[in-house]
């Protein structure tokens, strides 16, 4: 029997720091996915993504639903609280069942409002890595935007009409905050899903990722992310303060997908500003670039 080979060549020799996402996969076979990812159409790589958390989602809720009666209100609860990661957000008697299982679709929510606002905005975080990179499951969304003081009572009452919760104080603090990693909360009641949305800064990064940022279509609209070489200095700068293994990862992943495509003299650019030359360059290496 002739033995199967492989749809998708693989070099002869692959870097010899090329790391695999996850220790059970081998650096051959984590290259072959990511070489069938290069070759998937933009459109169904975001429907994988999509498909990821929704089925992620759905198995959690059925999860906290397996519970005996007599518990389920309280499990649900807790569950959601856990969700949110807010601890005020507890006084909600009952999480509906309506969870929103799909993050783009929450985004398109959002930004909905935002561009009735007429606030420029882009998605960064997690889902930003998972539509340039590897997918991964998401808690909430991460949004940066572009807030004057005097557009904050109109953001607020656009979103508490919207059904939304939001702290005006919370609002105030972070638009008038020099820490770029200041943010404030918005939570949809009828779903209980979380955005995190950081005011823009008028710092030169800030200013720039914002002036690259790119649209990315999906069949119910449109929303606006950051570029993958912006979210790939985004993330070394957050991982530098939390050494997560799965902002590495994202890291790794946007590398690996985009490959020739990044823009590695903007990168290369902005690393030494931002104190992250050393960790860009183990980034590259690991990624076979």
């Amino acid at each position: 029997m002739t033995p199967l080979r492989h749809l998708v060549p693989v070099p002869p020799a692959l870097p010899t720091d090329y790391r695999a996402q996850s220790v059970d996969t081998s650096v051959e076979a984590d290259w072959v996915l990511f070489e069938q990812l290069r070759q998937m159409p933009v459109h169904q790589r975001h429907q994988r993504f999509r498909s990821f958390n929704h089925a992620w989602r759905s198995r959690l809720w059925w999860l906290s639903c397996q519970r005996q009666n007599a518990a389920q209100t309280y499990l649900q609860r807790r569950y959601g609280a856990a969700w949110l990661a807010q601890q005020d957000v507890v006084a909600i008697t009952q999480i509906p069942p309506t969870m929103i299982l799909d993050p783009i679709t929450y985004t398109l929510k959002i930004a909905a409002i935002l561009d009735s606002l007429n606030l420029a905005y882009y998605v960064g975080g997690s889902v930003a890595s998972s539509l340039h990179g590897e997918s991964r499951s998401t808690r909430d969304v991460d949004l940066a935007v572009m807030i004057s003081p005097e557009a904050i009572d109109s953001l607020i009452q656009a979103f508490a009409q919207a059904n939304f919760y939001i702290s005006e104080s919370s609002v105030y603090e972070a638009v008038e905050s020099i820490d770029p990693a200041r943010s404030f909360n918005v939570i949809d009641i009828t779903s209980s899903e979380k955005a995190d949305i950081f005011p823009l800064k008028r710092n030169q990064f800030a200013q720039s990722q914002m002036s690259r940022r790119q649209v990315v279509e999906f069949p119910e609209g449109q929303i606006y992310v950051c570029t993958p070489e912006d979210i790939i200095l985004q993330k070394l700068r957050w991982r530098r303060m939390s050494h997560s293994t799965e902002q590495w990862n994202d890291i790794l992943g946007v590398m690996k997908l985009q490959q020739m495509n990044l823009d590695r003299d903007y990168l290369w650019t902005w690393a030494p500003q931002l104190g992250v030359e050393v960790e860009l360059a183990q980034a590259l290496q690991q990624a076979g670039l």
